[in-house]
Parts: structure tokens; sequence; C-alpha cells
């Protein structure tokens, strides 16, 4: 969605700036700002300042979009970085920002006073189980990867986030195929976990943090 918005921004002579959360380093923001838009070693108020009188010469705000902010170095780094982020961009009258992120990783990247004063929309992605299908064999394909033995209604292959996390997990083992069975379903949950772990700046699942929750959220549910 925020790709389509910057093209159509683009071809419009519009100022726009895409920042892709999967390109990002485990380093200061402002800096890696700087070297997307080439204004490498310039503080933030030179690098800001561009983007707002490029704005004011269109008339229009500048607008920078960041995109899957939940991608690359995970939550806690936005945590972090934002509340900054946000307070830098507020001085600018002709700059905006949007900011994309799961639902589902919200309240680990977004600080709880900006989820409560910033405006927040919801968008909804593919619906129909035929649309999900269809999306999940484009992935795949893109990604290298065999499309699993299992029916492709089932719930598992049908998520989105799902089906992401497993499957940038499986690449990272240099693995190009499902984990098959019983005990395959089993090392599905644990790349399931671990993509999960790492995205939330929780560390590898091996740490305990989210498997032990759900071990005891289980056993709850058993008693």
């Amino acid at each position: 969605l925020l790709g389509q918005i910057a093209s159509e921004r683009a071809q419009a002579g519009l100022p726009t700036v895409v920042v892709l959360g999967q390109d990002l380093a485990e380093a200061p923001f402002w800096p890696q700002l700087g070297g997307v838009l080439g204004l490498k070693g310039k503080t933030v108020d030179d690098i800001l300042g561009v983007l707002n009188a490029a704005g004011e010469r269109k008339g229009q705000r500048t607008l920078i979009l960041f995109d899957a902010i939940n991608e690359g170095v995970g939550a806690s780094y936005w945590m972090h970085w934002l509340p900054d982020v946000v307070a830098a961009l507020s001085k600018y009258p002709y700059i905006a920002a949007v900011f994309s992120c799961r639902d589902v990783y919200s309240r680990y990247a977004i600080p709880k006073t900006l989820l409560e004063t910033l405006p927040i929309y919801h968008v909804h992605g593919f619906v129909s189980d035929d649309e999900r299908e269809r999306a999940a064999i484009q992935y795949l394909d893109n990604k290298g990867i065999s499309r699993p033995n299992t029916p492709w209604l089932s719930p598992e292959f049908s998520n989105p986030l799902f089906l992401k996390s497993t499957s940038e997990a499986l690449l990272s083992k240099g693995e190009t195929e499902f984990p098959r069975g019983l005990r395959g379903l089993s090392e599905l949950m644990m790349l399931y976990l671990g993509g999960l772990s790492v995205r939330t700046g929780m560390g590898g699942v091996n740490s305990g943090y989210i498997s032990s929750a759900l071990m005891r959220y289980a056993r709850s549910i058993a008693e």
C-alpha cells in the first residue's frame, strides 16, 4: 500500500521518501536516514531542513513513509527511537510521516503515549481463502521455497504473518522446504516462535521468553 502511494506521488512530482524497516541496522537512526537520503554526516536539523524545504517549494508536505517498522532490526529499536523521531518531525510544518506496523507488533514497537495520541488507521489485507492461497503461492515461489505438503486452507499457511515468519526463519537456516509430519509440525512452530522473538526484540526462541509464556498459557487452558 505505501509503495503504491509513493509511486503515485513520485509520478505527480511530489517529494516522497520511502524507508523500509528491513533496511535499517541496529545503529543510531538519524545517520541511517541521512545515508538513505544521500546526506551522510549531516545533523538532524540539516536532514529535516532539506526535506522541509522540498515540501515548501512544492506547496505540499514532504511525505516520509516508514514501511513495516516491525521488520529488520525489530520492534524494540522503534520503541527506543520513535519518540525522538516524532518529536523532531513535529517541528517542521512541511514534513509528514506514516509508520506502518503489523497490529500484533504495535505495542512492542510504539510507545503507549504515541498509541494514545497519534492517529491510527487499520488496513485489512487478504480476506477470502482464495486471495490468501494465491498470495501464499506467489510469496513462496518468489522466495524459492517449496510449497508445503499440506492443504492450503489450513489456518497456518493461510495466515500471512505465520507464513512470512516461518519462511524467513527457514531461509535463515539455509533451507527451502518446510519440515513434514508430526515432528515437522513442532519444528514449524519453533520456526514461528523464533521469528516472533526476533521481531519483538526478545532474542531467539531458545531464550524461552515466548515459548515459556505459551507453555504456561496452554497449561492454564488444559487445567
